[in-house]
Formats: C-alpha cells, structure tokens, sequence
C-alpha cells in the first residue's frame, strides 16, 4: 500500500512533469518508512511476538524476494 503511494504520487508527478509532487513522493516514501519503523514494526511485535518475528526472517520489508 505504501509504495503505491510512492508510484502514484511519483507517476503524477511525471506527468504533471512537477518536480514538486516528484520531490513530494520522496519525502512521503521516506516519512512512511520511519513510520514503519518506530510504530508499526514494534506494534507487531508486541501483537503478535515469535509469530511476527517468523513472519518478518521470510517476507521482505518492501520488495518482493523472487526466490523462496
């Protein structure tokens, strides 16, 4: 859901040719990345413990992984 955000905001971006909403769509990607961090990861692992920490060795935070 947070890189589409990212891709949406940078495809217009790119065809409004706004270096603002361009630069916009980075500091979103970067403010939605700490966020990650410092609340949802740790909301997580206080949730659901082992389980999340099992989850988090196999998935990827942001990019898919082609090979399993």
């Amino acid at each position: 859901m947070y890189i589409f955000v990212g891709l949406a905001l940078a495809g217009e971006g790119i065809i409004f040719r706004s270096l603002r909403i361009v630069l916009f769509a980075v500091a979103a990607l970067a403010f939605l990345h700490g966020w990650v961090l410092a609340y949802e990861e740790p909301t997580l692992r206080r949730t659901f413990g082992e389980a999340y920490q099992k989850y988090c060795r196999r998935v990827s935070r942001w990019l898919p992984r082609l090979t399993t």
